[in-house]
C-alpha cells in the first residue's frame, strides 16, 4: 500500500479529514515533529510527499527520499524546491496548477475591503471597549471607482481581476508580457510598466510567482514611485517586497498602508513591527486555504500521484520535473 507523506505537523481533526478523501489503496502519513531530522525521516519511509511549502525541499531531504517517485506541492510557488537535484534523481516534481486561484483571489480582495473600510481595526477596538466609528470613518474608502494594479497577470491574476469587475474598479496589470488585446478584454484590463503601475494605482496587489526576477521587485525606489494613499496587497510570496523598505513605508506615511497575507520569514517573528501596525493588516499565509476547496485540491494532486503510480506522467499543465 503506498505511503503517502504530509511535510507538516496537522491538527488530528485535519488529517482526518483528508484521509476520509483520498483514494482507497493510500495512506497518509503527517509530521510529528518538524525538525530537519523528522523531515529527513519522513522523506525516507514514503513514497509520496504532498509540501505546502513550509520547509524546503531540498537536496538533503530528496537525497532522503529512497523510494520517493513524486513530491506534490500544495499550491503552486516551487521557490522552496531544489528541481535540478530531482531531475538528477529522477523524482518528479507536480503542483496544484489553479485549484487555488479562486480561494486566492477572494482572500486578496477580502484584503482590500478588510484595509479598506478598517475592519480588522474596528474588530480590536470593539473588543477593547472602543467605539472607533468617528475616528476611522474618514478613513476608510470603497473599491469603487479606484485603480486597482495587479502585479502578476496568471491564473490567480486574472481570477482577481474577473472578481473585481463587479467593484467597478479601474484594473492595469503588470506582468513579463502583455496577456494580449482579446484577454485584455476579457478582463477589462490594461497593460503598464512597472513604473506606471505604481505610479498610477490606489491599490496594488502582488500576485506574482517567487523568481530570481521578482525578489525584491517592491524596495524603496518603487515606494517613491507609489501615491502616498497607496496601499500594498502581498498574497504572492514574502520576498517579492524589501520589507524592512515596506516597514519604513508604512511608519513614514509613504504609503498609506498594507494587507499581508505572506512574509520572507513564517510564521513571522513576535517583535516583528508589521504585527502591531494600526495601518497593516497581517494574517498568516491563509489565502490558498479555504477548506471547501480542499476536496478538489485533493483530486487534482492524488490524480497525479495515481498517474505516476500507474506509470504514467503527471498531468501536462501540473509537470515540473
Amino acid at each position: 500500500m503506498p505511503l503517502v507523506g504530509f511535510l507538516s505537523a496537522m491538527p488530528a481533526e485535519r488529517l482526518a479529514k483528508i484521509s476520509a478523501i483520498i483514494p482507497e489503496g493510500y495512506t497518509l502519513k503527517a509530521l510529528t515533529s518538524t525538525d530537519e531530522a523528522s523531515r529527513h525521516a519522513l522523506a525516507a519511509e514514503v513514497d509520496y510527499m504532498i509540501t505546502g511549502g513550509a520547509f524546503p525541499i531540498d537536496a538533503g531531504l530528496l537525497k532522503a527520499g529512497k523510494k520517493l517517485k513524486l513530491v506534490h506541492k500544495w499550491g503552486v510557488g516551487l521557490d522552496e524546491f531544489d528541481t535540478a537535484t530531482a531531475k538528477e534523481l529522477g523524482i518528479k516534481i507536480a503542483r496544484t496548477t489553479g485549484s487555488n486561484a479562486v480561494a486566492v483571489a477572494e482572500f486578496a480582495i477580502a484584503l482590500m475591503l478588510g484595509y479598506g473600510r478598517r475592519i480588522g481595526h474596528s474588530h480590536k477596538g470593539m473588543q477593547e471597549g472602543k467605539w472607533l466609528k468617528g475616528e476611522l470613518s474618514h478613513k476608510t474608502f470603497m473599491l469603487w471607482n479606484r485603480t486597482i494594479g495587479i502585479v502578476g497577470m496568471g491564473t490567480i491574476g486574472k481570477t482577481i481581476a474577473e472578481r473585481l469587475s463587479g467593484f467597478q474598479s479601474k484594473i492595469i496589470y503588470h506582468n513579463r508580457r502583455s496577456v494580449g488585446p482579446a484577454e485584455e478584454a476579457r478582463l477589462n484590463a490594461s497593460y503598464r510598466s512597472l513604473p506606471e503601475l505604481l505610479a498610477e494605482s490606489d491599490i496594488i496587489v502582488l500576485a506574482c510567482p517567487l523568481t530570481d526576477e521578482t525578489r525584491g521587485l517592491i524596495g524603496k525606489a518603487q515606494f517613491e514611485q507609489m501615491k502616498h494613499s497607496a496601499v500594498l496587497i502581498n498574497v504572492a510570496r514574502g520576498d517579492v517586497v524589501v520589507e524592512a523598505d515596506l516597514i519604513e513605508a508604512l511608519q513614514t506615511g509613504r504609503i498609506d498602508g498594507a494587507g499581508l497575507d505572506v512574509f520572507p520569514i513564517e510564521p513571522v517573528p513576535a517583535g516583528n513591527p508589521l504585527l502591531n501596525m494600526d495601518n497593516c493588516l497581517v494574517t498568516p499565509h491563509l489565502a490558498g486555504a479555504a477548506g471547501d476547496n480542499m476536496p478538489r485540491e485533493i483530486k487534482q494532486i492524488f490524480g497525479n500521484i495515481q498517474r505516476v503510480e500507474a506509470g504514467q506522467p503527471v498531468a501536462e499543465a501540473d509537470s515540473v520535473v
